[in-house]
């Protein structure tokens, strides 16, 4: 495990490659925070560090910068992100594709040369998202520096980590708390981080609990609403009938709970794609952007237990009920209840 406290040292004489890639873009940018503090006095900072986006800049301008020397300052920064990623491995109409376009290949063949006759106290600092391990410039590039893969933070990592912000915010928080802050909101850093500054300021002088949690974090307020969507699909009528009733009584309508459930459909859909085309459930986590695990593997179990026809049947129904509420034929209490039943029919059994 790789955190922003232990990036590798910078040498002042000799310019410098450092490769990030990962799942946390927190700690890639707190990493490269601290590197910014390096480059010299804040008065000449921002003339001595360059960021560019891989898809908006040409290599000759990231060579530019790369090949300046620092002013009044011991070193320049460079930052490019998603370089890595144009050189991913790549699946066209179920094809494989090894490698960039030609013209992407051809842009940035130069690079290795680059950093050989980058000016001396140069950091360039490539940042990406999660790779695979045989992409293909970052093979060419391992050699020539110091690459780092930085995943999320493991459950006891980041529960360390979660006290050490709130501790620092003058606050506690207790074990329950902790816990569901962790299981909706997941591994996500930066918004853990903002969640932890707005509840510490509620608790004030005491220690966040459970229900602070509850009354001020957006998706564990929905956390019974993904349920009941969970026993609609499930078909487990006695606990999506008891969830949605208590869902009802906190005043949240059909228009919301339709919403979420066509997520959840959409989701399973994109997901069964991808799971009969041969992708592992890791890479469905990341082609969907499904951070927590427990959501990731709900999206799974669903897409590999039900049939095409039976989500097409779901995404049928709720479309009728939406339409049937809008054109004024069914109020939302009562296109609820139908929406219920029908999801709660055997596969194969068809209404009139």
């Amino acid at each position: 495990m790789w955190y922003p406290e232990r990036e590798p040292a910078t040498r002042e004489s000799e310019p410098v490659l450092l490769i990030f890639f990962g799942d946390n873009d927190f700690a890639m940018t707190g990493a490269v925070e601290e590197l910014r503090k390096r480059v010299g006095p804040p008065e000449v900072l921002e003339v001595n560090s360059h960021r560019f986006d891989a898809s908006e800049v040409t290599f000759d301008e990231v060579r530019a910068a790369c090949e300046t020397v620092p002013f009044m300052a011991e070193n320049r920064l460079v930052i490019v992100r998603g370089l890595l990623s144009l050189f991913e491995p790549r699946r066209t109409w179920g094809r494989r594709t090894d490698g960039p376009s030609g013209r992407v290949a051809k842009e940035w063949s130069g690079l290795e040369e680059m950093v050989a006759s980058m000016a001396p106290a140069t950091i360039l600092v490539l940042l990406d998202g999660q790779l695979t391990h045989n992409n293909p410039l970052l093979e060419r590039l391992r050699p020539h520096a110091t690459v780092r893969e930085v995943p999320y933070l493991s459950d006891n990592e980041l529960a360390r980590w979660m006290k050490k912000q709130v501790a620092g915010l003058g606050s506690s928080i207790t074990p329950g708390a902790l816990t569901l802050l962790m299981q909706w909101v997941g591994r996500d850093q930066w918004v853990l981080s903002s969640e932890l500054e707005k509840l510490s300021l509620y608790a004030a002088d005491r220690a966040i609990t459970e229900g602070d949690v509850r009354a001020l974090v957006p998706q564990v307020r929905e956390a019974s609403i993904f349920a009941a969507v969970d026993g609609l699909m499930d078909g487990r009528l006695a606990l999506a009938t008891q969830l949605l009733q208590r869902l009802r009584a906190e005043g949240i309508g059909f228009s919301r709970i339709s919403a979420v459930l066509e997520r959840q459909l959409r989701m399973v859909l994109l997901a069964k794609e991808l799971l009969d085309g041969g992708a592992r459930p890791e890479e469905v986590g990341r082609r969907l952007n499904i951070s927590r695990d427990f959501v990731l593997r709900r999206v799974v179990q669903q897409a590999r237990r039900l049939s095409w026809d039976r989500l097409e049947f779901f995404h049928n129904e709720l479309l009728k009920a939406d339409l049937a509420i809008k054109r004024g034929r069914l109020d939302e209490e009562l296109a609820l209840d139908l929406l219920l039943s029908r999801f709660s029919r055997p596969a194969g059994v068809r209404h009139p």
